[in-house]
């Protein structure tokens, strides 16, 4: 039975774990063993060394899935697993050098699943259009805007809503308190009165943070509007971004989908049928359906 090693990022990010678990729950439907996954914890050494152990353990495992910490800092660390030829499926964050390293690299599987990042920024822009159908002012909170995911989602937004409505980019760092922190010194700056008409979010729990921000925010300047500006998110997990909407704290979100039962469905059949598929592009989807986000008044 092939073995693999799941390598990701951090494990207090509840996308990440869901990842894990639909691993482990699809393990024996493409007849692999998947280990016990490890989590870098957000540092790109730590993953550097669990790569290293793949490659140097007494027992190898014969495949890798993982979610890079830092594609540029990883780039040794997985051209080493495909000299040693064991295979490797990154998921979510796609460095530009995989490619070409697949073509230098030809006897061993080396492959891609992502969703499709742009397309949730697109999801987002419409998401936004059907919330403010006559424009208004719109506040995206952006992850780490040096990445491709945040690169490709705000790219996918802009395109779809950036000639409609007016954007104000502030930087969350994919993180709810730090999300929450740049709302609430947004109104603090002189007393801010002029709310936004939207806020979009990158990622659910720094919508979640927004919506602190807002819920205080709405209290310290005695504005109850402020407590109900609409708010979008992304991930849509059932237990975080679709409850806060079921909840009515956030407005909608983007469902994106796991990435690992399609990395294992890649494996399996490179294995099993000699088939190399080397990249696979999952489609998101609006939580709730775009023709039910109800649209919401425009406050100048």
């Amino acid at each position: 039975m092939k073995r693999i090693a799941l390598l990701l990022a951090d494990e207090h990010n509840a996308y990440q774990r869901l990842l894990a678990t639909r691993a482990n729950e699809l393990s024996s439907t493409y007849g692999v063993e998947v280990l016990p996954p490890t989590y870098a914890n957000g540092a790109p050494v730590n993953q550097i060394n669990q790569f290293f152990d793949c490659v140097t353990g007494a027992t190898p495992p014969d495949g890798v899935v993982s979610m890079l910490v830092s594609a540029d800092s990883l780039r040794n660390s997985v051209e080493r697993l495909a000299r040693t030829g064991i295979a490797c499926v990154l998921v979510n964050r796609i460095p530009a050098y995989l490619s070409r390293m697949a073509e230098q690299y030809p006897d061993v599987l080396l492959a891609s699943v992502t969703p499709d990042q742009v397309e949730i920024g697109r999801l987002q822009g419409r998401q936004c259009l059907r919330i403010l159908p006559e424009g208004g002012e719109v506040v995206l909170v952006l992850g780490d805007e040096a990445t491709p995911t945040a690169v490709d989602r705000r790219r996918g937004f802009l395109e779809v809503a950036g000639s409609h409505v007016n954007v104000k980019e502030l930087r969350g760092r994919w993180l709810k308190d730090r999300a929450e922190e740049v709302v609430t010194h947004l109104f603090g700056i002189g007393g801010r009165r002029t709310k936004p008409d939207l806020f979009v979010c990158q990622n659910d729990p720094m919508a979640a943070g927004v919506r602190e921000a807002l819920d205080t925010q709405a209290v310290a300047l005695s504005v109850d509007e402020i407590a109900s500006i609409p708010i979008i998110g992304c991930d849509g997990l059932p237990d975080e971004g679709q409850r806060m909407v079921r909840m009515k704290r956030i407005d909608a979100t983007v469902v994106m989908p796991p990435t690992t039962p399609q990395a294992l469905e890649l494996l399996s059949d490179y294995w099993g049928k000699g088939i190399r598929t080397l990249s696979a592009i999952l489609p998101p989807s609006s939580f709730p359906p775009i023709d039910e986000l109800r649209p919401g008044p425009h406050h100048s």
